[in-house]
């Protein structure tokens, strides 16, 4: 029997996940293909190695669902992977791509990774993929997508930033009739922000103490400015693209987005200094806020993750709910498409039902002809949500919070239309919201209370 120890460059393999972890391989060890018929192998991940290309036998990995292989050396994407039929997840992130060839992927795939590469083209075959659900190719030197592409029909998010579009997004992204997550600045052919005036706040002024949190496209301390006697929240922007696309069009899209009552405030942005990481200064968030959320994993694709922590009180719902909708709503007034409206992106205040819309990373400006286009992919989003903390609330106790579940329940159905025309526009998610908020009204302050005591 082959042991972890017998294949050279293993980290690690988990017996309970099934992740085997290579590191620093110039070559696939072919004693990984006896490991994994001895083993439930479902997880590769040789992630920062040497490898430019893939054994023949790799399609025999009897159980393989997902493959890691981010900065690595491929040029091309190996043909054998299109052989793996149980492949649902490949990661080919910041591996300098030029070709991915006509039916290299296999039709099981569900979510495909090829951020940071350099194609210029997709393959038509890429219309095999029924089951596509999430697709990430920012940072790329795409001009177009193959319209075969429109038959995907089962993709959720989708992520074009960065690239070389020279002209719109074609109509049938629009048409897809599950597409909730879209981002497409940084494009040629993008939308640019109107000038917005904010203060300017010398580097100077500014004392950074202790990190709050991290995005892929920012870093969060806790600051203080000269002359201000509380402290603020500073966004630090990377340099480098992330799945998302640009940290300055997250930068950008943040000040165009100006004040609202759940949108963290802005307080200025940094001095612009050459060879310095740009950066904005928010109002800080009481620590009384905490996420809503924690992130999709492997297992859920497109939706967000929860823990016994996450869970809320009923009553606060549709408080929380209608104030992030009305964020959204906001954005939309400025032809902002925020793009990535998840719980994980979002805060909320467990005693009040107070909560603010973050992450600015997937946003993008888009022409105010093409509004109710951009806004049913947020309003979809929306309904996401909706659905999401509908399942993490506490069980309704009376038959008022009964019928509240029920009309969630109705609401989520009306945002997540497969036709986009029919989905509820942002302003009547929010209206309906709102009144289910005031009906909460009693039963909230009564759990606000009851927390308090």
């Amino acid at each position: 029997m082959v042991k972890v120890t017998d294949i050279p460059f293993a980290k690690s393999y988990d017996a309970a996940s099934g992740k085997l972890t290579l590191r620093g391989a110039d070559a696939l060890p072919p004693a990984t293909l006896q490991f994994a018929r001895e083993n439930r192998l479902t997880t590769l991940d040789a992630s920062d190695c040497h490898l430019g290309t893939l054994p023949d036998w790799f399609a025999d990995l009897p159980h393989l669902e997902i493959a890691f292989f981010s900065n690595n050396k491929f040029k091309t994407l190996p043909s054998v992977l299109a052989g793996c039929k149980h492949l649902r997840m490949l990661a080919f992130k910041g591996c300098g791509l030029e070709i991915l060839g006509e039916d290299t992927l296999p039709p099981s795939l569900e979510w495909l990774i090829l951020t940071g590469n350099k194609l210029e083209f997709l393959p038509n075959s890429i219309g095999t993929l029924k089951n596509l659900r999430k697709v990430a190719l920012a940072g790329n030197k795409l001009g177009s997508l193959p319209d075969a592409m429109q038959a995907c029909r089962a993709i959720e998010l989708l992520r074009i930033s960065a690239n070389d579009f020279r002209t719109s997004t074609p109509d049938w992204v629009f048409s897809l009739p599950h597409l909730a997550w879209f981002s497409e600045g940084g494009n040629p052919a993008s939308t640019k922000p109107a000038t917005t005036d904010i203060p300017v706040i010398a580097r100077n002024a500014i004392t950074q103490e202790k990190l709050l949190g991290h995005s892929p496209s920012s870093e969060v301390f806790l600051a203080r400015i000269e002359g201000m006697d509380t402290p603020a929240a500073l966004k630090m922007f990377r340099n480098d693209l992330t799945s998302d696309g640009y940290p300055a069009d997250d930068m950008a899209a943040s000040i165009a987005a100006g004040n609202h009552p759940n949108l963290m405030r802005i307080l200025g942005r940094l001095a612009p200094e050459a060879g310095a990481r740009d950066g904005l200064l928010f109002a800080l968030v009481p620590d009384t806020y905490t996420k809503l959320g924690n992130p999709p994993d492997t297992a859920t694709c497109t939706r967000d993750t929860f823990t016994q922590a996450h869970t809320l009180p009923l009553s606060l719902l549709p408080s929380i709910l209608s104030g992030i909708a009305s964020a959204a709503r906001h954005l939309h007034e400025k032809h902002i498409m925020h793009g990535d409206i998840y719980a994980h992106n979002s805060m909320a205040n467990r005693e009040t039902g107070h909560a603010y819309l973050g992450d600015f990373g997937a946003a993008g400006f888009y022409d105010p002809a093409l509004r109710k286009k951009y806004e049913a992919l947020d309003t979809r989003a929306v309904g996401a949500l909706i659905e999401d903390l509908v399942t993490i609330a506490s069980p309704a106790r009376n038959n008022g919070e009964r019928a509240v579940t029920q009309q969630l329940t109705g609401l989520v159905k009306q945002c997540r239309q497969q036709d986009a025309s029919n989905c509820l526009p942002l302003a009547e998610v929010t209206n309906r919201l709102d009144y289910l908020a005031t009906t909460c009204a009693p039963t909230a302050r009564a759990t606000s209370i009851n927390a308090l005591a």
